[in-house]
């Protein structure tokens, strides 16, 4: 599925992996987590293959869905605990509680939505330094949302690296650190949030250096350069989905720009 791909996650940082579907979002979470293997190259964690054991105890991998078994929260988290080194009981108790879960309660007959806050539990609790999360926002109320994002703030403290595959950007803008964007099955877009807030910005006026214009909501706005002398500049974040529209219309325009400041140009 991907050609010549190469991309490196830095600790510590929250991605969100943006694409359509069948870009290859899911793919390449699994390839991380080892359940597929690359016909060529490789892929490391902390120096490690991914795949191999020592990989596998490091990372923590929420698919979109997944079959549970037949037993309580609380018994799949003390089966699951002897796999994962750094697992914290403690921490796992604190998630549960957080989203209201019940631990005595038979996962298989869970809702979507506990179930899918379940699985974010017992990843947190890993405590591993790599959680890959597969559209973990789907089947989640608002109230369940806004306990992730807190969570996920509390992990990102302590130094973890967590890559979010999402079609739902808006839900998780707060907390995003880096932009990846994948398109035409390649890696057309990563950089780090605070890198491309320093020098794009959203303006509601039309101008000639502009990247890329669209509505939201009814209102034009067009993403531009933020050194534009022209006070038509915004001081609101950025909005991931219009930088995720900008980067698939405009993909040659945006990183010629983006790779010439990089460069000291």
């Amino acid at each position: 599925m991907y050609k010549n791909l190469h991309i490196t996650f830095t600790q510590g940082e929250i991605y969100g992996l943006m694409g359509q579907n069948g870009e290859g979002k899911s793919t390449l979470l699994k390839l991380m987590a080892g359940l597929l293997s690359p016909n060529q190259g490789q892929i490391k964690w902390n120096n490690h293959l991914l795949g191999g054991r020592d990989s596998l105890q490091d990372l923590f991998f929420l698919p979109e869905e997944t079959e549970l078994p037949p037993t309580s929260l609380r018994k799949y988290a003390s089966l699951l605990a002897p796999l994962y080194p750094h697992f914290s009981m403690s921490y796992f108790n604190h998630a549960c509680s957080a989203f209201a879960l019940e631990i005595k309660k038979p996962m298989h007959k869970m809702s979507f939505g506990q179930k899918k806050k379940s699985l974010i539990a017992l990843g947190l609790a890993t405590q591993t330094s790599l959680l890959l999360l597969d559209e973990p926002t789907n089947g989640l109320d608002v109230q369940s949302k806004s306990t992730l994002r807190s969570l996920l703030v509390e992990e990102k403290r302590n130094n973890r690296t967590i890559i979010i595959s999402t079609h739902q950007a808006r839900d998780l803008q707060e907390i995003i650190t880096a932009l990846s964007i994948m398109h035409n099955n390649s890696l057309i877009f990563h950089y780090p949030l605070d890198f491309l807030q320093a020098n794009l910005t959203m303006s509601l006026d039309g101008h000639d250096q502009s990247f890329y214009t669209a509505p939201i909501g009814g209102i034009k706005q067009s993403l531009i350069p933020r050194n534009l002398p022209e006070p038509t500049s915004s001081d609101e974040s950025l909005d991931l989905e219009f930088i995720y529209l900008a980067a698939i219309h405009e993909q040659n325009k945006l990183n010629n720009y983006l790779s010439t400041i990089i460069k000291g140009g």
